[in-house]
């Protein structure tokens, strides 16, 4: 065997690759906490459509070599792979290490800790969407404004933004500045949580270049 055979197509590997990819889409879309869920439904069908489309592509092609290196360790163990060379199974090894959804996840927030700390830092919060029944919308704000303050506290990051809001309840008022304008309006009641106030807006971290 070489490397050329280790990566031949076969249909196998390509079974492999696809449940690799559905199983992380799946996992990705059904954790809160990771902070993709909020995200994708926030967007338009169309969009969400594409957005699959586009990552079960790129998802072949990332972890194949890693469905080939698993598939020739697998058949070796079981015995169905005998005639094989001793680089042809440091190759396989080394697909299955390499290639992988943790170590590319690991490789991903290196990255993006360098961007968004070395390289960029927080300056603001983005609106996103809006929730169905959203104050914040009625009064005006829109997609793609950056929030800058709140009630006069700045505003840099996720976590300044939650707390600026943790102690409102329903009824509430709350003066916003963007880096459009500034809305003053008041808080309704959380569908998911009574106890706490409610803008309607979806959110994501903004970086500036430093």
């Amino acid at each position: 065997m070489s490397l050329k055979n280790l990566l031949k197509l076969k249909k196998e590997k390509i079974i492999i690759d696809l449940l690799i990819i559905l199983g992380l889409l799946i996992l990705v879309l059904s954790i809160p906490s990771l902070g993709y869920q909020k995200q994708f439904f926030s967007i338009g069908l169309i969009r969400q459509i594409f957005g699959i489309i586009i990552t079960v592509l790129l998802g072949l092609v990332i972890y194949y070599p890693f469905a080939c290196g698993a598939t020739f360790i697998y058949s070796r163990i079981v015995g169905k792979e005998k005639k094989y060379e001793k680089k042809d199974l440091v190759f396989a090894v080394l697909f299955v290490l390499l290639f992988n959804p943790i170590t590319y996840s690991l490789i991903i927030q290196g990255v993006m800790n360098v961007n968004h700390n070395v390289i960029n830092q927080p300056c603001g919060i983005e609106i996103m969407g809006f929730a169905e029944n959203s104050p914040a919308k009625d009064a005006g704000m829109t997609a793609g404004e950056i929030i800058t303050s709140i009630n006069s506290n700045k505003i840099y990051t996720i976590d300044s933004f939650i707390y600026a809001l943790a102690n409102k309840r329903q009824g509430d008022n709350v003066s916003i500045t963007t880096n459009i304008g500034s809305y003053n309006f008041k808080t309704i009641k959380n569908p998911t949580n009574p106890e706490s106030a409610f803008i309607g807006i979806n959110v994501n971290q903004k970086y500036c270049r430093r």
